[in-house]
């Protein structure tokens, strides 16, 4: 909770001097100072940084005419815990006082589930400070439309070629991801293929094509988050079973809690050399309800839905909001992976 000013070269590619504590925000009251900005305009020297911590912080604005200090503190912003962001400042010849052009604050604001959402503040100079306010001239507008379904996911981990690459026809295809026979709960899975949660409320269709080579690998779709939800469609014999795993506090590795939603699914059988590949399709429907709470529907004949067990309680994940989409993994030992294409 202290801010330090340091010399860098002229070319800004390494410090030459000595750290300054220039503020502390434990004796301010403005505990978790952090994030800082530096800026200079108009003579002063500024620092805005965020305090308060992430949910229920405040934006805090620092001013002097040396950059070592002593500096001024003034809260410029306390509502709704939005904060943390950049100073988008006139240029130094527009006149940005109370009959100039403002400048603008672009920060966020933690949603929880939903993640972290834009604002843009506006910023006029008032008494020399960066006061600053809800911009009037946008319009909340959290369901987005997107050119490609595909570029709404990402990989839950840095990617690797073995997790799996996209197919003609606007597919992705996710490789099961060997666990040797060490596995938990998801929270260890790096090749999860995940996007945000669309809006406050969303209704999704997700349909899988899901090819197994042995027991033990199970695809499925998932929504990620510290307390997850995963329905699972797991190889047994030369039939399928669908399964409801939902683990709370994942990360602390709690394990999962299975429920069986069907069994018996008919299977298809693929010969690839010499394997034998067993193949079924299912879809799913997740429709979100304002707070996070997500009902899950399922297909097993591309027709008829039913509701996939009692509605989940979406969570955050760790420093980013909850996430749906496919997973992909072999929970015992061996070399041999299943994949799903969605």
């Amino acid at each position: 909770s202290v801010l330090t000013v340091r010399q860098l070269s002229p070319d800004g590619t390494h410090v030459i001097g000595n750290p300054v504590m220039v503020y502390d925000g434990l004796e301010n009251g403005d505990y978790t100072i952090e994030g800082p900005k530096f800026y200079k305009k108009n003579g002063y020297y500024y620092i805005l940084a965020p305090a308060g911590g992430v949910e229920t912080g405040w934006q805090v604005a620092l001013r002097s005419k040396n950059p070592f200090g002593p500096y001024e503190q003034k809260i410029v912003y306390n509502k709704d815990g939005i904060h943390q962001g950049g100073w988008i400042v006139p240029g130094e010849h527009e006149n940005d006082g109370k009959q100039g052009k403002k400048g603008s604050f672009i920060c966020f604001q933690e949603r929880g589930a939903y993640g972290r959402i834009l604002h843009l503040l506006d910023v006029e100079m008032k008494d020399g400070w960066p006061m600053m306010k809800e911009h009037k001239g946008v319009k909340n507008n959290h369901n987005l439309i997107y050119d490609s379904r595909l570029l709404q996911y990402q990989w839950h981990a840095n990617y690797q070629d073995a997790f799996g690459f996209p197919v003609a026809g606007g597919k992705m295809r996710i490789n099961s991801h060997l666990t040797d026979g060490k596995f938990t709960n998801m929270w260890d899975v790096p090749n999860l293929f995940l996007k945000k949660f669309d809006g406050e409320t969303f209704t999704d269709t997700l349909s899988f094509t899901i090819r197994a080579t042995a027991e033990g690998q199970q695809s499925g779709f998932i929504i990620m988050g510290r307390d997850y939800v995963r329905y699972s469609i797991n190889l047994q014999g030369d039939a399928f079973t669908l399964s409801r795993c939902e683990c709370k506090d994942a990360e602390k590795g709690k394990p999962e809690q299975t429920t069986i939603l069907a069994q018996g699914i008919t299977s298809k059988r693929i010969p690839l050399g010499i394997k034998t590949v067993y193949g079924c399709c299912v879809s799913f429907i997740i429709r979100c309800a304002k707070g996070g709470l997500c009902t899950v529907l399922y297909s097993i004949d591309g027709g008829k839905y039913q509701q996939a067990g009692a509605p989940f309680q979406a969570r955050e994940g760790k420093w980013i909001g909850a996430k749906y989409g496919a997973f992909s993994v072999n929970t015992k030992s061996g070399t041999s992976r299943g994949w799903c294409e969605f």
